[in-house]
């Protein structure tokens, strides 16, 4: 079976939503699949970061207040 992206979103916004542990969430890569990841409401996050990183992961937790927590 060959999926497109948006199959895949597709696909993924069917099943039950899924809380995902991210332990240093600070480099750009990272923070773009969390941010796709929750425009797309794919998945909600714990982000498990330090404390000269914390604004960083607090910028996440304020856009999206439901769908993320901080550790």
């Amino acid at each position: 079976m060959s999926l497109n992206f948006t199959d895949l979103i597709a696909r993924l916004n069917e099943q039950h939503s899924k809380r995902i542990a991210v332990v240093c969430p600070n480099d750009a890569h990272t923070r773009n699949v969390i941010l796709r990841s929750l425009k797309e409401e794919i998945a909600c996050f714990t982000l498990v970061t330090d404390k000269p990183n914390l604004d960083k992961a607090e910028e996440i937790r304020q856009m999206y207040p439901t769908q993320v927590s901080i550790l």
